[in-house]
């Protein structure tokens, strides 16, 4: 560890509020209790956070003020001691990348999703130490797909808490509530999603659907719904995050996507010991073992997810057992003490000189 601990930077352009699942909370907060001096920027308003300088930056967001906001936001930076960038999405990247290279500071770049098929991702050749990557395969992605050298990704598993188990209901429920959460995109999978759910109404399953999550399709799956006349079995909701009352209602979750995706809805599914069905794509393979802590099936295939569904609908005690096994994995992995441990030594790390 160096002679002097670096003052930690974070940069998000999210709010950081409790109860939404914020990374940038958990973080702040990890880091802050093991005593590290925190500064958090962010591009849009939020709550207090205890243990860190917030500096509320909306100017970083804009064309216009972006050089203004630049040149007045590290002003009292330089005389203040060694400092570590750390970017905690991709979206802020192009944001930290110019942080870095005008205040001339060391930072770390999370990439939290999958990249587009030949997007690309811009870093300071100068002052990027590391890209962080929610898991393996996302990480052999960005090398072998987006070009980045080995020696800059490194895999953190983000924080999951997982709540005691659920206590079984004293009598269980005729009505079998499935759910489905993330960004309202077809990409994400929730047109095969509802296509499945009247699948399963056509067996004959008193069944209630629910949609988390919000985003530029979901007007046309509200649509969707109505034209396969379940309108009044779908309920669509605002992101859940770990708004403990969506996970608490499902007896199935569904991670529908037809993309690669790093699954964040599925990592809380199995954290809860929710039986959890996932479509068979890059970024899930690894968080959910077919047959083991779940059942994976064909991405964009209807029939396939709803013979899913009715598979555990019908065996109760297979579902449980996917349930408890789920709720291992992410324990096991996904340990919240792991990832800022883990965050700490790139840290401190980042003062050491760069490669060549």
């Amino acid at each position: 560890m160096p002679a002097a601990a670096p003052r930690i930077v974070l940069l998000t352009r999210a709010a950081a509020t409790r109860g939404e699942g914020d990374s940038a909370l958990r973080i702040v907060e990890g880091l802050a209790a093991r005593g590290r001096e925190v500064e958090l920027i962010r591009t849009t308003p939020g709550d207090p956070i205890a243990g860190a300088v917030i500096r509320e930056c909306p100017g970083l967001d804009s064309v216009w003020r972006h050089p203004f906001a630049l040149r007045t936001l590290g002003h009292d930076w330089h005389n203040a001691g060694p400092r570590v960038l750390v970017v905690l999405e991709r979206g802020a990247a192009e944001i930290g990348l110019s942080l870095a290279e005008r205040h001339r500071i060391p930072y770390l770049l999370t990439v939290d999703d999958f990249l587009e098929p030949g997007e690309r991702l811009r870093v300071s050749r100068g002052w990027c130490r590391g890209i962080l990557a929610a898991n393996d395969e996302l990480a052999h992605d960005l090398i072998r797909n987006v070009g980045l050298p080995a020696r800059l990704v490194h895999v953190i598993h983000p924080g999951v808490e997982t709540p005691d188990p659920r206590p079984p209901a004293a009598e269980p429920s005729p009505i079998v509530v499935i759910g489905a959460a993330g960004p309202l995109s077809l990409d994400g999978g929730f047109g095969v999603f509802l296509a499945a759910a009247r699948r399963v109404i056509d067996q004959g399953v008193d069944a209630e659907f629910i949609i988390a999550g919000s985003g530029e399709d979901e007007h046309e799956l509200r649509r969707r719904a109505e034209r396969s006349k379940i309108v009044e079995r779908v309920t669509f909701v605002a992101d859940a995050g770990d708004d403990e009352p969506f996970w608490d209602v499902l007896d199935i979750y569904c991670q529908p996507s037809i993309v690669p995706t790093v699954g964040r809805g599925l990592r809380h599914a199995l954290a809860r010991g929710v039986p959890a069905i996932a479509s068979d794509v890059d970024g899930v393979r690894g968080l959910l073992e077919h047959g083991v802590t779940g059942l994976r099936v064909p991405p964009d295939d209807a029939a396939a997810l709803a013979k899913a569904i009715l598979d555990l609908i019908a065996d109760p005690v297979l579902a449980a057992s996917f349930g408890e096994a789920g709720r291992i994995r992410i324990d096991r992995d996904f340990e919240p003490d792991f990832e800022i441990e883990r965050l700490l030594d790139l840290i401190d790390g980042c003062l050491e000189p760069a490669s060549a």
